[in-house]
């Protein structure tokens, strides 16, 4: 079975490539295999920036706030200088995110539902399809494809997904 098989079986193939074809700069990624399962499918995205005041001037313009839904252990914060990671809110929505100074760039990462965070359905693309049309208001330079591999559906791996029927 392949990763898209999979996810076809998993979601339902009408929910997959309309959640695929619908977003501009989310994309739809599956989890990697064991050992490195500890992530969810999710709908990521990928904000580039090339320097410390133009991250900050995005990190404004976000308009973040705290998660405080969320354990103590999983809300924002910072690992080193380099790296920061957490739940926030964004446009009042949960995500996680992802700051690394090193390859400069922040992903959002939407996943789960109230009761699972390691599933996926229509509330959860509706979470990414409103942090989309908030974010693609701001001037700011998105990863297209946020995670470049076979693992997140766009078009670049996936062609047959965005062919009309």
């Amino acid at each position: 079975m392949t990763r898209l098989d999979y996810m076809f079986f998993e979601y339902g193939e009408e929910n997959v490539r309309r959640w695929c074809t619908s977003l501009r700069i989310f994309r739809l990624c599956k989890t990697y295999p064991y050992p490195n399962d500890m992530h969810p499918d999710r709908f990521i995205a990928c904000i580039h920036f090339s320097a410390d005041e133009e991250l900050d001037r995005i990190m404004q313009d976000l308009e973040l706030t705290e998660d405080t839904n969320r354990p103590e252990q999983s809300r924002f914060r910072l690992y080193n200088e380099k790296t920061s990671a957490g739940w926030q809110l964004l446009n009042g929505l949960s995500i996680y995110m992802t700051i690394n100074k090193l390859l400069q760039v922040i992903t959002l990462e939407v996943s789960g539902t109230e009761s699972d965070q390691f599933k996926l359905d229509e509330t959860t693309f509706d979470r990414a399809k409103k942090i989309e049309e908030f974010i693609l208001k701001l001037d700011l330079v998105f990863n297209i494809p946020p995670q470049d591999d076979n693992y997140c559906f766009s078009p670049k791996y996936y062609p047959e997904l965005w062919e009309i029927k």
